[in-house]
């Protein structure tokens, strides 16, 4: 708010509060709803109501995971929640395995496509009108797969042309372009500056102009 960060933590004095203050996944919806995992608490629905200078109400939802990677929520309202070889999402008072992918980070794109990746891949979850899920236009495919090195997938980040970009931690850099049906792996030329030690990219964004950022670990 505009006097500074409210902050959460576990209070037993408290009727609504947290389970406890080791928070592994944070995301928040369409509706300003934060979503939060916390270590051996389950997956907490918090609801500030708009009212920020107020203690929000706080909803748990048990999981089947100790520790949840990620959490989504698409166009449709429907929260998602990734671990290792899981997925999930919520069904009522309770989350629902839908799938078996060992999850790091999601990303819903500007057509409610859900995107996932683990260690090995970056991958796209189509569920059909039963609920069923299949996994399709995964990274690497055939033309690239002799080419990178499998080792990390990390973060996920669709840009204003709509291109998903995806990097794993040997400094590799992936974007799937939706009008080609096909996966770009475009040539970045990193600074030879001796201040930049680590191509361990942990986070990164495309700005409007077109510009990729990134952080790494070091």
């Amino acid at each position: 708010n505009n006097k500074g960060f409210h902050v959460l933590t576990q209070n037993p004095e408290q009727q609504e509060t947290l389970a406890g203050n080791n928070i592994m996944a944070l995301h928040g919806d369409k509706n300003g709803t934060l979503w939060a995992d916390v270590i051996d608490g389950g997956i907490h629905k918090i609801d500030f109501a708009g009212n920020y200078n107020k203690h929000p109400k706080i909803e748990k939802y048990p999981v089947p995971k100790r520790i949840i990677n990620a959490i989504a929520s698409d166009q449709k309202g429907q929260i998602w929640i990734g671990s290792e070889g899981y997925l999930a999402k919520l069904d009522g008072d309770k989350f629902k395995t839908v799938g078996n992918q060992y999850n790091y980070a999601f990303k819903v794109d500007h057509q409610n496509n859900l995107w996932g990746t683990n260690s090995q891949q970056l991958f796209r979850v189509l569920e059909n009108k039963n609920g069923d899920i299949t996994y399709s236009i995964s990274l690497p495919d055939s033309r690239l797969k002799s080419k990178i090195k499998l080792v990390n997938f990390s973060q996920i980040f669709e840009d204003h042309s709509n291109r998903v970009w995806t990097t794993n931690w040997q400094g590799e850099i992936f974007y799937y372009d939706d009008s080609q049906k096909r996966f770009f792996s475009p040539r970045i030329m990193f600074s030879n500056d001796s201040t930049f030690r680590d191509t361990r990219i942990s986070t990164f964004l495309v700005d409007k102009k077109g510009f990729f950022w990134s952080a790494t670990l070091e």
